[in-house]
């Protein structure tokens, strides 16, 4: 079994093999007590794509995505992380299971500029075009983000929220699925289903980098290109969208052939908080067989009092930000963890 034919699992009926019965609620979606942990309460969501491929989310520990991720976590569950190979492996040994079929009517709609409308559960895209929108410019602008900069990498999404009937528009920025991250000019952050919600990769600009740059977010990212001078990365950037996506990107980076063969350390910028240590572990756990050199840089802004990469970019003066460029990334041992790189004296590791 290849990757193409795995994401094409029919999902309820893999739950059913597992013993999991779909539980009688009214929202949207199918239901399910989690496989992945004890609950009483179901807050396991499945449902189909236009595309007719299947996802799910787990709103209890927050992991989500499509089959692969789910036989990644049950596969973890049982014995210890795994790559993408041995969820397919997984997934092979299981018998029964059917392809998914796409929907009889897949919704579609009348195109607005080059996009087709495509709409999810709570959301429909109306159109992604550039980004010229003059407050979305301003939000941007209050975060540090110069607009030819975030037009370099972000859209404009217009969308339509089902639930209330009404029309938003944010920053957008794609993933590898091909759904977008949507941040807009309020305290909305929305992710609207063109695809799975996934990480974001971005190839740098160097020839056969050995380290990889890896975001919470894509204002973090952006923050990174201000305070580094770089209008595009030189070397390969990782956005997780979600830390709940720590695995995700480590699969990604294992299982890509050109950056299994040349990246050898990894460099992260996660928020001073429980979420991000909770990724860097993750991390830390899925590099230790693979030998990579887990890098932390959060430091350099925890140092300032700054929550993540963004506010360091807010609030230190542009006199004071040397150190950014300046402080040497800090290695650790891929066993290392959150609690320990932020007790020890962050002596680089040479």
């Amino acid at each position: 079994m290849n990757v193409a034919q795995a994401k094409q699992i029919d999902l309820p009926s893999l739950l059913a093999q597992l013993g999991c019965q779909q539980q009688p609620v009214t929202r949207q979606g199918l239901w399910y007590l989690s496989p992945l942990r004890d609950e009483d309460t179901p807050s396991f969501k499945v449902w189909q794509l236009p595309s007719g491929l299947w996802c799910w989310k787990d709103f209890g520990s927050g992991e989500g995505g499509n089959v692969i991720a789910f036989a990644n976590c049950m596969i973890g569950k049982e014995t210890s992380d795994k790559a993408i190979s041995d969820a397919l492996k997984w997934l092979d040994r299981l018998n029964g299971v059917r392809v998914a079929q796409a929907p009889v009517k897949a919704i579609t709609a009348p195109k607005s500029g080059q996009i087709k409308a495509i709409q999810s559960d709570r959301f429909t895209l109306i159109d992604n075009k550039r980004l010229t929108n003059p407050q979305l410019l301003g939000y941007l602008d209050e975060r540090g983000i110069p607009a030819k900069l975030a037009q370099g990498f972000c859209g404009q999404a217009n969308y339509l929220d089902n639930q209330s009937k009404k029309k938003f528009y944010g920053v957008s920025f794609p993933n590898i699925d091909g759904g977008l991250e949507i941040r807009a000019a309020t305290a909305y952050k929305h992710h609207v289903n063109t695809g799975a919600k996934n990480i974001s990769f971005i190839p740098g600009q160097k020839k056969e980098a050995q380290s990889l740059h890896l975001f919470e977010g894509f204002i973090d990212f952006l923050s990174y290109l201000v305070l580094t001078g770089q209008e595009k990365p030189q070397n390969p950037v990782i956005v997780l969208n979600s830390t709940a996506f720590a695995a995700q990107a480590a699969n990604y980076i294992i299982s890509n052939p050109a950056l299994a063969e040349t990246v050898k350390s990894v460099i992260t910028y996660f928020d001073n908080d429980d979420a991000g240590q909770k990724a860097f572990d993750r991390m830390a756990e899925l590099f230790e067989p693979t030998g990579h050199q887990l890098g932390d840089c959060s430091y350099i802004y925890q140092d300032q009092n700054c929550h993540d990469l963004n506010d360091y970019l807010k609030n230190v003066p542009t006199e004071n930000r040397t150190a950014f460029i300046k402080s040497p990334v800090k290695f650790f041992d891929s066993s290392a963890t959150a609690a320990h790189r932020r007790t020890q004296d962050y002596k680089p590791k040479i």
